[in-house]
């Protein structure tokens, strides 16, 4: 079934083992359990009561305490069947460019200088959103524009001399064309192209030349219909 969110996975519940002296009543757990219910404890292989008026034990954070301290050599088995939930936070300044996804990586900046009439400019990538590229003119923020593609539209004309600049703060990762006749032999894959897959533009390259082919290229069952008795001399 699907289902969104990260990859389920299964795990064996933490269990915390202790042994008793038949002095010590309190026994520090390795995490914090959701509740007092939340864990399951034996002592000697027993399951203590965890509830009611008989509670063999109660839970302080971290801290299981026993109304009764476990006898001397006692095995004191705590099984976690949850543990209390934790957002993670990333400390601050530990988020690195690695971390980002690739379109968010790609920060740039261009800047353009505004001939007093065009209200356009070309961006050299497209931005993921209008909200994604910060504006200003003459260092001076600006909101009144809109993205269209990769072209930068001003919903006002800057005058001439005015400095326009656009920090992207990620753009949207385009594939990239081989330009036409710039894929060498040496670029592709031993056997990775056969003859049948040869375009015609690529056969034609290796015409062989008119009047090129001699009789000696021939093989020895080719006939080119040549009677070489017309060609004797009387």
């Amino acid at each position: 079934m699907a289902y969104i969110g990260n990859q389920l996975q299964s795990t064996s519940f933490v269990t915390d083992v202790f042994t008793g002296d038949n002095t010590t009543t309190a026994f520090t757990l390795s995490r914090t359990p959701a509740s007092v219910t939340s864990i399951v404890v034996f002592v000697d292989g027993v399951k203590q009561a965890s509830i009611g008026g008989s509670g063999a034990y109660t839970l302080n954070g971290t801290t299981l305490n026993f109304t009764a301290a476990p006898p001397t050599n006692a095995i004191v088995e705590v099984i976690h069947l949850g543990v209390q939930s934790l957002v993670n936070v990333p400390a601050d300044a530990t988020v690195t460019a690695n971390s980002l996804a690739p379109e968010l990586r790609a920060i740039t900046a261009q800047q353009f200088t505004a001939n007093g009439t065009g209200t356009t400019f070309a961006l050299t990538t497209p931005p993921i959103s209008s909200n994604s590229v910060i504006v200003s003119a003459n260092g001076v923020v600006q909101y009144d524009y809109t993205i269209e593609g990769s072209t930068l539209v001003l919903n006002f004309t800057p005058t001439a001399g005015t400095l326009i600049r656009a920090a992207g703060m990620g753009n949207i990762l385009t594939t990239g064309t081989i330009t036409d006749d710039s894929v060498s032999s040496a670029k592709l894959q031993a056997n990775s192209v056969s003859t049948r897959e040869l375009t015609n533009s690529a056969v034609q390259a290796n015409n062989i030349a008119d009047g090129a082919v001699t009789q000696s290229k021939l093989g020895p069952d080719i006939d080119l219909g040549i009677n070489p008795l017309l060609f004797t001399g009387s």
